[in-house]
């Protein structure tokens, strides 16, 4: 009996040694959930000193250093203290006497090195910007191939959700259930839902064996910049004036051999751009000069200042020189290429926007650098534009032009006017209208749209004089009386469908048999992803135009298959087959009908080295007179492209041969030619501001045809990007200053009532901060910048607060002007606990006891709250004093009665959690 209770003893310690990293993490999250983070961090500590390496220690800790920027801690406990204090706790809870009991257990980590005793918190590391956010697919697939691609554990916001799929799924486990639910959606998918913060595994057992995936739930993170946005933000701190210079330079030269080559064109180009900042905007211009055979042109001149500041007016933008408005662009203002000025300028807190213009049509050039101008038009347009925005439900807009000189054409008008609206009718509908008038004729355009995440459907109908002209000439859709209507509808993740359905009447170039004819016009396509790897795409596109001066009749239907393989991972394939018909009403030698199947593959050598052969058929048969002919092609070749060993160096080679048969037919849809072709390019890309490239290409081409020409064709490029940073600022001069205070009702506004906060650090960039006083206010004077960026020190807010605006924010400076930035804080005051079945009846909640969901527990002011799947409840924003819970005994289920009274008396103080747990036990 002795040596039976020795080993069973062993046993018991044994296994709750095991347990004390687990429980030491489950503390340390309690804490982390009520904001006491020095204590939590303590815990996870503890659990690495008796385990090192524990993941879901280290998950935690880089979870909190992800939140904050917080001093080494240490903590000089021996590694005997540590294990003895977690078994006092353990036994304190009863979990010594339980662990005989089948618990599920998250396994411990072996160690690969023991860390010492004495562990400082590590520094924080900034990722790569690569590395700052991995996100998981919608869809995940149990295979080895795709699992093997990931980092585990996963970390997966809580709130998100994810398919897993994978081939008849017979049954799941979950170590823990509330931290990660998990349910059934279809024999071959389910479904998990990341529930609380914490680490979880999940065990999943389908036709090709068991899977474990293990997971991290963290806080939702907030959205997280991209490289191209990180990149750009960091140009913009910069602020500083940038020289940009691109020069292009081509030649085609064409001839039977190569000594009978002659140059067919050429072609040089050179763009320089300035960009900066300034106190009164951004400074955008750029120069372009194109040089051809006979002529050098300085095509485009531009100069602008964008996001303008100057006294009383912001936000605006100012273009001198060459630009097209082709925002602007209506049924009455096509766009066109303007010289000149334009001006644009929010007002009124920006629910007004208003445009003027004047330039000189077709930009013109400046003609052999010389200093007169050439090739310009005396014609100009001039114009004011007006939007209107009341609210986020509707917005107007109107324009009116005015044309003039005497290069305009004589059948425009001189003046012309437009006028819209838009509405939104309830959630997802919404209503738009657009009128024209050219001073003689009027045009119409009535929209009509219903909106859903998975359902996008329009209508648009449109009646357009047919002597109605734009400020330029003939408008879009010129003559016309039509309806036209656009779908696109996602009913599933994989399986999406889009197409439009066009009715009109051709009023201006009509069939002169029959000017009232209609005219048809459909597109439709789907796509379907069978899996990852593979697509299937259709379409269908018929065209039936019998209204019009050359009625025609077409419709052609295509489907396509295009897999990669994921075994090999470097193997594609693709197979297309398409049919259509074509019947020409007046010119009927010209009808026909095909049958086209194109098949693709690609593959991987050696390296970056590919091979591809691509195959087409056709099976052509002329109406008139009955031929079927059979025309084809294949082409096959290599590819490579690459970085030259670790120099700066990039290649792209290819080699590519093509031969058609049975070109004959006029209708052959095939070039009638046979070619050899070769492609090689080289790049200098010693850093990322610096890039110079040459590049060729050569084809031999024989003809297959008899009316094509044996020739042989030579492209020669050549390249130039630099971009040079001048060091030189010309930064706006302002003062920054703001509140620190105590945002009442949580709306992240300064209102009257607010109280300040003292003590809080504010820091401008990383170098100065300021120090809230006693009302709450911070300065920051003598600014020199565009843009400034200031951060609160999260470890000088007071205890149990919370920031209710972004903790960094973003500071336009204006020149010579005080800029206002204010951070709320709102006081994390809460009740919270559980209403849990008291299985080992010492009246704490352990992890042997049962969480009791849909519970109602109230509040002396009839607040109310339901217990969630653990049993858990919380009252959140709880205002400092006294307060009363009272159990709802009716909510609770007929078989339990409480422990402790329904009735608790406690009082609350500001920024502190209290916990409060309702112990049940079963009626007898």
């Amino acid at each position: 009996m002795t040596l039976f209770f020795f080993f069973s003893g062993q046993y018991i310690s044994a296994y709750a040694y095991v347990l004390v990293p687990q429980f030491l993490c489950e503390l340390g999250l309690s804490y982390y959930q009520q904001g006491r983070i020095s204590e939590a961090l303590h815990e996870f500590h503890k659990a690495l000193v008796i385990s090192p390496g524990y993941e879901p220690a280290l998950k935690y800790i880089g979870l909190i250093q992800k939140e904050l920027d917080l001093d080494a801690l240490l903590w000089t406990k021996t590694r005997e203290e540590v294990v003895s204090e977690a078994l006092d706790s353990f036994e304190r809870r009863g979990i010594l006497h339980a662990a005989v009991a089948p618990i599920t257990v998250t396994p411990a980590i072996p160690p690969a090195v023991i860390p010492p005793l004495i562990s400082p918190l590590p520094p924080r590391v900034t990722p790569p910007i690569e590395e700052i956010i991995t996100l998981l697919p919608e869809v995940l697939r149990l295979s080895k191939d795709t699992l093997d691609t990931l980092l585990f554990p996963l970390e997966i916001e809580q709130g998100q959700g994810l398919i897993l799929s994978g081939k008849q799924i017979t049954r799941f486990l979950v170590t823990q259930p509330d931290v990660i639910a998990v349910e059934r959606i279809s024999p071959d998918e389910v479904m998990l839902i990341a529930q609380d913060l914490g680490y979880s595994y999940l065990h999943l057992w389908d036709a090709a064996g068991r899977w474990t995936l293990d997971f991290f739930v963290t806080r939702p993170r907030p959205k997280v910049m991209t490289l191209k946005e990180i990149l750009r933000r960091e140009e913009e701190r910069a602020g500083t004036f940038k020289l940009r210079y691109a020069l292009d330079w081509s030649s085609f030269e064409s001839g039977r051999s190569w000594d009978d080559l002659q140059r067919v064109s050429f072609h040089w180009r050179h763009r320089v751009d300035l960009t900066g900042q300034s106190p009164y905007g951004d400074i955008d211009s750029r120069v372009s000069v194109r040089t051809l055979k006979e002529a050098t042109d300085l095509t485009y001149l531009t100069v602008g200042l964008e996001q303008g500041s100057i006294g009383p007016f912001k936000d605006f933008s100012l273009r001198a020189f060459d630009y097209s408005p082709r925002y602007l662009a209506n049924l009455a203002f096509s766009g066109v290429n303007l010289r000149g000025v334009i001006f644009r300028s929010p007002a009124f807190d920006e629910r007004l926007d208003y445009t003027l213009f004047w330039g000189r049509e077709g930009g013109g050039r400046y003609g052999a650098l010389s200093p007169g101008l050439r090739f310009t038009r005396d014609s100009f347009i001039s114009g004011l534009n007006i939007k209107y925005y009341p609210d986020h439900w509707q917005n107007y807009n109107l324009s009116a032009f005015h044309g003039w000189g005497v290069d305009r054409p004589d059948d425009l008008y001189p003046y012309g006017y437009d006028i819209s609206g838009a509405w939104r009718l309830f959630d997802n509908w919404r209503l738009g209208y657009e009128l024209a008038y050219d001073t003689q004729t009027f045009a119409h355009l009535l929209n009509v749209g219903y909106h859903t995440p998975k359902l996008r459907l329009s209508g648009e109908f449109r009646e357009t004089d047919k002597d109605f002209r734009t400020m330029t000439g003939w408008g879009w859709r010129a003559g016309e009386l039509g309806f036209l209507s656009t779908l696109l509808y996602s009913p599933l993740p994989r399986f999406s469908i889009s197409g439009w359905f066009d009715i009109f009447r051709d009023r201006l170039y009509p069939n002169p048999e029959d000017p009232d004819r209609w005219n048809q016009n459909l597109n439709l396509n789907l796509n379907y992803a069978i899996d990852p790897l593979t697509n299937l795409r259709m379409d269908f596109v018929f065209q039936h135009d019998p209204g019009r001066i050359s009625p025609r009749r077409y419709h052609s239907q295509g489907l396509g298959l295009y897999r990669y393989f994921g075994q090999l991972r470097r193997f594609s394939t693709f197979m297309h087959y398409r049919r259509h018909e074509s019947k020409y009403f007046q010119a009927p030698l010209s009808d026909h009908s095909s049958d086209r199947l194109t098949l693709g593959l690609r593959f991987g050598l050696i390296g970056n080295l590919y091979y591809y052969l691509n195959r087409e058929l056709n099976w052509l048969r002329t109406h008139y007179s009955g031929e079927h002919t059979r025309p084809s092609a294949w082409v096959t070749g290599v590819d490579w492209r690459g970085r030259l060993f670790d120099s700066p160096f990039w290649g792209n080679l290819r080699f590519s041969y093509r031969d058609e048969e049975d070109t004959l037919s006029p209708l052959a849809l095939l070039a009638g030619e046979d070619y050899i072709e070769g492609y090689a390019e080289i790049s200098y890309r010693p850093k990322p501001d610096i890039e110079g490239y040459l590049s060729a290409r050569v084809r031999n081409v024989w003809p297959e045809n008899p009316a094509r020409d044996k020739r042989l064709d030579a492209n020669f490029y050549a390249g130039l990007r630099i971009l040079w940073d001048s060091g030189l600022r010309w930064d706006s001069i302002g003062t920054i200053e703001g509140y620190v205070f105590q945002d009442s009702n949580g709306n992240g506004l300064r209102e009257i009532g607010d109280p300040p906060l003292e003590g809080v650090k504010v820091w401008l960039g990383k170098d100065q901060f300021s120090v809230s006083d006693k009302g709450g206010r911070f300065v920051f004077k003598n600014v020199r910048a565009k843009k400034a960026y200031l951060s609160i020190d999260t470890t000088t807010i007071p205890s149990g607060f919370v920031l209710t605006v972004a903790a960094t924010q973003e500071a336009t400076i204006a020149h010579k002007q005080i800029t206002r930035i204010d951070f709320g804080l709102i006081s994390r005051t809460e009740i919270s606990g559980f209403v849990f079945e008291d299985v080992d009846g010492d009246g704490r909640f352990g992890p042997n006891d049962r969480g009791i969901r849909g519970v109602i527990l109230t509040l002396q002011d009839k607040t109310t709250v339901k217990t969630n799947e653990s049993g858990r409840y919380t009252f959140t924003n709880i205002a400092p004093g006294k307060h009363t819970i009272t159990l709802d005994l009716n909510s609770l289920p007929p078989k339990y009665i409480p422990t402790v009274p329904i009735y608790k008396n406690i009082e609350i103080f500001e920024g502190v959690t209290y916990n409060h747990n309702i112990p049940l036990r079963p009626i007898e």
